[in-house]
């Protein structure tokens, strides 16, 4: 006999599901149903959660990119493309990562200080996005992430901190976007080392976007998503972009505008990550930009990014979410089918399906050259 928490909980499952059986029907995706049907409880169950949680508004535009590709803000792989924009300054990385900028001499003295006073009454945000890529496979593993991926999470907050004020309400809020096999191993990175000074209510911890990998169509019926198992979609994460999406289905955004942030700094966690730096902070806001882009040289594309967004813009964002950019990359996936009554797994030779992604510079797509400003960074 379940309890009434828990029969509330199914009859909410139930009705989710229900909603999502008759918007799978309405794209012609029922084949994933099939699941439902027979097999254990437990297969069911994870089959029900996962296709509740398609995001059907995305999918449905991610699939439209097969046709229509778009073209993408490019990615300022290197420093040269950055030359036509807004007041470029060049610092070292050595720089930025010892750098503490007191001296008024210092060029970069001002930005440094305008950065400070934003860290000081809390006017920042840090998001750090950790992908399944970036995680080193060839370092020891611990709950399946790599010592040297939590060792570089501790080094930057570890940089962050020493701007914070030691106040809890004067700390910077921080979201971690992680696979969710990830999640726990950063979160107790963060209570072993005691938040690093942070207000623990400030910081959230959410699971990367995915959507479901489809086929290539071969006629009139269009892409089907592929299936690892009867009960078991094939699903990726869309990369970068995907955190806008997050900002919005989990309330963040509402809530970074009533806490007063002005200034959200998104990066990718790598050997090179300098997040939560006053400099960047203090360039930004003093040049009245609404974008701040860091230049890597030797930039590793979209493994390396580092982008400050005003809330203004960001908010400008939110309401054209729906309207991100997706490239549709050829991909050959094992996977299950049911042809003519017919189970079996298929092993393609060749790419037979599109995963999808979408690139967190493609929110720079309506963006002009006059709201964006560039820190370069040399080695």
């Amino acid at each position: 006999m379940c309890s009434d928490q828990e029969w509330k909980e199914r009859k909410k499952l139930e009705r989710h599901l229900a909603v999502a059986k008759r918007k799978l029907a309405e794209i012609g995706q029922t084949h994933v149903l099939e699941g439902l049907r027979i097999g254990e409880k437990a297969q069911k169950n994870l089959l029900a959660r996962q296709i509740i949680n398609i995001d059907f508004k995305m999918l449905q535009h991610a699939i439209q990119s097969i046709n229509n590709p778009s073209k993408s803000f490019q990615e300022f792989g290197s420093v040269n493309s950055a030359t036509s924009l807004k007041s470029p300054i060049r610092v070292s990385l050595e720089y930025l990562m010892n750098c503490a900028s007191e001296e008024k001499e210092d060029s970069n003295y001002i930005f440094q200080k305008e950065g400070l006073q934003l860290l000081s009454k809390s006017k920042t945000a840090i998001v750090f996005i950790v992908s399944e890529e970036g995680n080193n496979r060839e370092a020891i593993e611990t709950n399946g992430v790599s010592k040297s991926s939590l060792s570089k999470f501790e080094n930057v907050l570890l940089g962050c901190s020493k701007f914070w004020k030691v106040e809890e309400d004067k700390t910077a809020p921080l979201i971690v976007v992680s696979p969710a096999h990830l999640i726990n191993s950063y979160e107790k990175c963060l209570q072993d080392n005691n938040y690093f000074g942070m207000n623990s209510e400030k910081v959230w911890f959410l699971e990367e976007v995915q959507l479901p990998i489809v086929s290539m169509p071969v006629d009139q019926n269009g892409s089907k998503i592929l299936l690892k198992s009867l009960w078991e979609l094939l699903e990726a994460p869309i990369g970068s972009g995907g955190f806008f999406r997050l900002l919005l289905s989990n309330n963040i955004l509402a809530q970074l505008c009533e806490i007063g942030v002005e200034f959200v700094e998104v990066c990718s966690l790598n050997d090179r990550a300098t997040g939560g730096h006053p400099l960047f902070f203090g360039l930004v806001s003093s040049l009245r930009a609404d974008v701040g882009i860091k230049v890597v040289e030797n930039s590793r594309g979209e493994e390396e990014f580092d982008i400050i967004f005003s809330m203004r813009l960001l908010n400008r964002i939110a309401g054209r979410v729906d309207k991100l950019q997706f490239l549709a990359s050829p991909e050959q996936h094992v996977h299950f089918n049911q042809d003519r009554n017919e189970l079996a797994t298929r092993y393609p030779d060749a790419p037979n399906s599109y995963r999808f992604r979408c690139s967190i510079y493609d929110s720079l797509n309506n963006c002009s050259e006059d709201e964006i400003c560039v820190m370069e960074i040399f080695e």
